[in-house]
Parts: C-alpha cells; sequence; structure tokens
C-alpha cells in the first residue's frame, strides 16, 4: 500500500471494512510524550487511534507517514486482582472524557516520571465503565506467563498468534489480518506477547487497577512483532501520534504489481 499524496492535516481512510468512515491524520513530526500526544489529537479535533486502528492502518500504508514506527493511543491495559490471579482488561472508548487513558494522561505520566504505579480505585466510574465493557467484549485476560511466543503461520486462515485470546483481546479486528502481514508481507514466523507478570502487581489491593497503555512494537523500537500490554506513560521519545474520527477521508492506494 502507499499513501495517496494530500494536502496538510487532510486525513487518510483505509480500506478495510471493519474501519470503514473513519478518518486518520498525518503522523505528529516528532515523538511526544503521552499529555502532548492527547494535545496534538485535540488540536486536529480527533482522538489518539486505538491498537487496532493503528494495525490495520501499519497493514495498509506498509511503511508510509512513519506506520511501522512504535505506535501508542488511546487503548489502557487495566491491570487488576480477582480471586487471587492476575488479569488485564483493554478499553479505548472513543469518548475523550470516558476514556481512561485520555483522562489521566497527565497524572499518569506523573505518576510514572516520580517512579510510582498509576493506580485507581475499582470503585471509580470510568474503571468500572472501562472493565463491563471490556468483560462484555471479550477484552478481559488473564495473564500467567510473559512474554508470550506464538506462530504467526495460518492455517485454514487461522494462526496461533492470531487466534490467541490476549492478542484478539488487544487486536480484536486485526489480529489475523496483523499475523498474516508479518508473516507473509515481513517475514516474522514467530509474534510476542509481554505484559506485567503476576508478581509485578502485588502491591495491588483488591479494590485496585494499575492503569498503563497497551502498544504496538515498531521498526524503531521494540520490533513489529511485538505487543505490549504494560507500558509505561514516562518515556518522552518513542512514539509519534497519529488522530483518528469518524468521516468520509480520501483513501490509501495499494501500488499494482
Amino acid at each position: 500500500m502507499t499513501l495517496q499524496k494530500i494536502e496538510v492535516n487532510t486525513p487518510y481512510s483505509i480500506e478495510n471494512p471493519g474501519f470503514r468512515g473513519l478518518a486518520f491524520t498525518k503522523s505528529s513530526e516528532s515523538n511526544l510524550n503521552l499529555p502532548k500526544m492527547v494535545e496534538y489529537c485535540k488540536n486536529l479535533g480527533t482522538v489518539m487511534q486505538s491498537l487496532d486502528e493503528a494495525a490495520a492502518f501499519r497493514i495498509e500504508a506498509d511503511g508510509e507517514d512513519h506506520a511501522n514506527a512504535y505506535q501508542r493511543g488511546r487503548t489502557g491495559a487495566i491491570h487488576f486482582l480477582a480471586d487471587g490471579q492476575k488479569y488485564a482488561a483493554f478499553d479505548d472508548i472513543w469518548t475523550p472524557d470516558k476514556n481512561l487513558v485520555v483522562v489521566h494522561a497527565q497524572a499518569m505520566y506523573d505518576a510514572h516520571k516520580a517512579g510510582r504505579p498509576f493506580v485507581l480505585p475499582t470503585s471509580d466510574a470510568l474503571v468500572k465503565a472501562a472493565l463491563r465493557r471490556a468483560e462484555k467484549t471479550g477484552r478481559v485476560v488473564e495473564f500467567t506467563e510473559s512474554p508470550l511466543e506464538l506462530s504467526t503461520k495460518s492455517v485454514d486462515g487461522v494462526s496461533a498468534f492470531g487466534s490467541n485470546k490476549t492478542v484478539r483481546a488487544m487486536l480484536p479486528t486485526t489480529s489475523e489480518a496483523y499475523a498474516g502481514w508479518l508473516n507473509k508481507e515481513k517475514g516474522y514466523e514467530t509474534g510476542y506477547v509481554h505484559d506485567l507478570k503476576p508478581g509485578d502487581v502485588k502491591h495491588l489491593g483488591k479494590d485496585q487497577a494499575e492503569l498503563r497503555l497497551a502498544c504496538l512494537g515498531g521498526d524503531d523500537y521494540y520490533g513489529l512483532y511485538v505487543l505490549y500490554a504494560y507500558e509505561r506513560a514516562d518515556n518522552d521519545y518513542v512514539s509519534r501520534v497519529r488522530g483518528v474520527r469518524r468521516e468520509a477521508a480520501a483513501p490509501l492506494h495499494r501500488k499494482r504489481r
């Protein structure tokens, strides 16, 4: 795929039917910290893209406009304990004032800069709503080991990577498409998922949740074949940002081979 030549600030669209009607902005020109990522998108009348949207855009853009760079967005990874087990829930609701990552961007950044985990009570209205959405959509997973090492090879349209419950929770629409892209287009036979291990959340009480970022590795940082469910918000120099909104837009066009 290649991007159509467009005017400054004119968004793109992609062909994947699961993302029809979405408009993607150009990438930020440089890496930004999380509060500045939120501000960048707000100034363009957009929200940060989700992990799923970033993967879909990456597949079609195939490197154009920094699509293969390390990607953060509005997908939050909510870590909590239940019945002695460690779980992660993923949520990326569109509405800025309901999205945990957007609402708490500055506070999470400040906590991580100070070397503290960013912990919220599970009784918090936004946390409760995010956990309900994640449970309803199958985006709550138990973590017992990390990293997960999964084959991207597809047999009858199904791969270990793309069908994995954790990968599907992080990439609900694009898990198999992304596995196929890694395997066929990039030659990666294995994909990885990294998360906090159960021992890493011993500080959490039964009524607490720790918020982290779900991220998509890039060819500049971590690797295209890696998903992260535990990224901190205090690194200022690892991620560009792309905004998204619901509207018609100029398409990405496939190069005919």
